[in-house]
């Protein structure tokens, strides 16, 4: 497995580039990650829709060609990216509290909030921390000659905070681009660039002079970030060749967090994770069978079908971009997410959270607090036992449950999409309004609320017993 971040100004976010503009060599994969800020998990990369930054959403940058060259040379190990980028945004720290800087002294503001993703990303993997930092910035700084003086011990001290507060590893690999864009004083923070350079023996640097540019002679082209992807990917490799620590466990079978990374070949296969916080992913073709056993895993699936089973501990398992899968977390407090459609997730034991795909699923929470989304399509939700939170999304979705379900609550129900509502059959209940929501009670404190929902405009047949 490997784990990198991402992160900078707006020549790493990739200012105006969209989906139009991508290499043509990109191919997604479900190997290839990129943590999702929103839901707090890992999503498969997609360029132009998951890999933009504040203002920009639709962007692409570096992190597309590295991905593609990370792909080519590991291809069955899965590839985890962190992207953190802000337009505009100066190193030297800024008094201005609505103004955001990379300053480590600078509280609540992009260096501690990229140190949040980072965690949060990092909890969800089993505690690995990235292991190489990707950094492209400067262009603001060089735009005042205070800032631009104290560019070089400015760099030196945001280093260290990097390998303290991201990396937990004083020794932690920096990769980052000399600025190519020519403010009043890009040469003395190109410069203070090369100096660092020189200076840290686990930083590197490479010059972007001849990079194509837009039409702002600011922001390159394109074939700029291709080129700035290509040169972190050589970093990176070389780094790594020289250090095994560096890919954080990723050679298929080697060592992660105490557990394992384990992938599927091109065909399908079983694997199984036993002890420890275990990486897994699926073949391209499939089936797969995907066991973590103990731990905290982090399993994704491939394109085909996938039988995947966290079983033990917390664990984060994703479907891949294909669909018709069955997705179990078993016991532990798992996030299960679906593509596509056709797939069946079950939570069991624990406070779950389940995400279906764009189409049709089946959802059953099992025991514990769960948060379960049907996401689009014809979906079948059952919070089962515990009190659970349910939300069905678009299309004619069913919300089940039972006598001994627990309190459950509706968030969406939409008469209008055709949702209805299924119990099991052979026991008495009552409906009522209960403020504004509607009320199946079942007894001994079961009972489904439809949130927000008035019974006196509920079609005949919204309700059944099946």
């Amino acid at each position: 497995m490997a784990f990198v971040v991402f992160a900078g100004q707006s020549n790493m976010g990739g200012l105006y580039m969209d989906a139009s503009t991508l290499p043509a060599a990109w191919a997604a994969s479900p190997l290839t990650q990129i943590w999702d800020s929103q839901s707090k998990s890992w999503v498969e990369m997609q360029p132009g829709a998951n890999t933009g930054y504040s203002g920009q959403p639709y962007t692409w940058g570096p992190e597309v060609q590295f991905a593609i060259d990370f792909r080519a040379a590991f291809p069955n190990e899965v590839l985890h990216i962190v992207k953190e980028v802000d337009g505009g945004t100066p190193l030297n720290q800024d008094p201005a509290a609505w103004h955001y800087d990379w300053s480590p002294n600078s509280q609540d503001e992009l260096f501690a909030r990229t140190a949040s993703l980072i965690s949060d990303a990092s909890a969800s993997l089993g505690g690995a921390h990235p292991t190489a930092v990707f950094w492209g910035q400067g262009e603001e700084d060089a735009n005042t000659a205070q800032a631009a003086q104290a560019y070089g011990d400015n760099l030196t001290a945001f280093f260290s905070a990097v390998r303290a507060q991201w990396m937990a590893d004083p020794t932690g690999k920096i990769g980052y681009f000399q600025i190519g864009a020519t403010p009043a004083h890009a040469a003395e923070v190109r410069a203070a660039e090369v100096r660092v350079d020189q200076a840290d023996p686990n930083a590197a640097s490479f010059d972007t002079a001849g990079y194509p540019l837009q039409g702002d002679n600011l922001h390159y082209a394109a074939g700029g970030y291709t080129a700035a992807g290509d040169n972190f990917f050589q970093l990176y490799n070389a780094w790594r060749a020289a250090d095994p620590g560096v890919a954080g466990g990723g050679a298929s079978g080697g060592a992660h967090g105490g557990g394992q990374t384990l992938i599927a070949g091109q065909g399908g296969d079983t694997l199984n994770g036993g002890s420890g916080d275990d990486t897994m992913g699926g073949g391209a073709a499939g089936p797969n069978y995907l066991w973590g056993q103990d731990g905290n895993d982090s399993i994704y699936g491939g394109a085909a079908f996938d039988n995947i089973n966290g079983n033990k501990g917390d664990d984060t398992i994703d479907g891949g971009s294909g669909g018709d899968d069955w997705l179990v977390g078993g016991q532990g407090n798992d996030l299960i997410t679906a593509h596509a459609s056709g797939n069946i997730l079950y939570g069991n034991i624990g406070n779950d959270t389940l995400n279906g795909g764009s189409g049709a699923e089946i959802i059953r929470g099992g025991q514990g607090d769960d948060v379960i989304s049907g996401g689009a399509g014809n979906d079948w939700l059952s919070g089962d036992r515990g009190n659970d939170t349910i939300t069905g999304g678009a299309g004619a979705d069913i919300f089940h449950s039972f006598a001994g379900a627990g309190l459950d609550r509706v968030t969406d129900f939409n008469q209008a999409e055709g949702d209805r509502v299924q119990l099991d059959a052979g026991f008495a209940y009552t409906v009522s309004q209960v403020g504004a929501d509607t009320v199946v009670d079942m007894g001994n404190g079961d009972q489904l609320v439809l949130v927000g929902v008035q019974l006196s405009a509920l079609p005949q047949g919204w309700l059944f017993q099946a």
